[in-house]
């Protein structure tokens, strides 16, 4: 709610009629339908303000419900019919637009009817709508009088069109029918006005009608829920058939994963070749410190290190030799391999 600063002074329509410039002010529009229903949208009261301005509040959303006994008894296949209309602002009326035709509001007819639907084969991705709606067709109670004797209400096709499931047969209880009946006439025959904010008893459907930005969708979710509700209760039969589902637990983003398995590789295929390539041919590591600590290392006559000078030559033959450790007469001896 938006409180205005502006002075005003509140008075009562039902006592109080527009005076002055607001005279012809075009207050009680109506809007005709090809039916032959008429809506007049209701105005709750008006405010004239002090900068000659004329406040008017009207009903925000109103729904009407258009189903009566006599339209269910000729098409028992109606739960309810209603007219909805949502106003997205309230009318303010200065002298220079007092002749002005308030915005026309979103206007929504709804049938509510028992029906048989069948859906196509599909596939899709989970958490996501995948049923495919093939073919839709109206389920009319055909035991009326039979129905209102507390005999089972069976419901079928009309004009002698077949169920789409056969050797089916649907029936309702007279009780659940008539409940269904009273409940959706409450819940649709419902206006959203300006109040002092204290809860009203009974079931207030009409903020949340009012609040949907898409009343078309949100009775199609409602008649989806009690048909689920229905299916799941005690006395509902199983259809027998088959329900596949494919998850994706693991998702790989292979261009990520390319250049390190790569590396992977060729680091293994590195460790095999150096493994065949040295395999059979061991040799100390030219870092060792066996050979000084055994002190029993037996080289070529051009590698007696006892006698090389200087230092620098004897780093660097050091470097070039290849030594094994070798079993001699049960000593072990280090030994030059050419």
């Amino acid at each position: 709610m938006q409180t205005n600063r502006r002075e005003f002074l509140v008075l009562d329509s039902s006592r109080t009629h527009p005076r002055g410039p607001f005279l012809s002010t075009p207050f009680n529009c109506s809007y005709s339908f090809p039916d032959g229903f008429v809506f007049t949208p209701f105005i709750t009261n008006m405010v004239l303000q002090s900068n000659n301005g004329l406040y008017a509040a009207r009903q925000p959303f109103s729904s009407i419900t258009t189903s009566s006994s006599e339209n269910i008894v000729s098409n028992p296949s109606i739960l309810v019919s209603f007219f909805s209309a949502k106003f997205s602002r309230d009318l303010t009326y200065t002298v220079s637009n007092a002749s002005a035709v308030d915005m026309i509001p979103t206007m929504t007819n709804c049938t509510v009817f028992l029906c048989e639907k069948q859906y196509n084969e599909s596939r899709g991705i989970i958490h996501r709508n995948t049923a495919q709606l093939f073919r839709i067709q109206p389920l009319p109670v055909w035991t009326m009088t039979a129905c209102i004797q507390r005999e089972p209400c069976l419901v079928a096709p009309a004009h002698g069109a077949k169920q789409f499931s056969t050797n089916s047969t649907y029936s309702i209880e007279y009780d659940t029918l008539s409940n269904l009946w009273s409940l959706m006439n409450m819940l649709f025959n419902t206006s959203l006005t300006q109040t002092d904010g204290m809860l009203q008893p009974g079931i207030q459907s009409s903020s949340f009608l009012f609040s949907s930005d898409n009343l078309t969708q949100s009775i199609d979710s409602m008649a989806t829920s009690m048909t689920d509700h229905i299916r799941s209760s005690d006395k509902s039969s199983a259809v027998r058939g088959w329900a596949y589902r494919v998850e994706t637990y693991i998702h790989v983003r292979w261009p990520w994963v390319i250049l390190p398995g790569i590396a992977v590789i060729l680091s293994i295929l590195l460790f095999i070749a150096m493994a065949r390539e040295t395999r059979g041919h061991p040799v100390l590591w030219k870092s060792s410190v066996l050979p000084l600590l055994l002190g029993q290392l037996r080289v070529s006559p051009d590698h007696d290190f006892s006698i090389m000078r200087p230092l620098g030559k004897l780093n660097d033959d050091s470097q070039k030799i290849k030594v094994i450790l070798e079993e001699d007469r049960g000593n072990l001896l280090f030994t030059e391999r050419e």
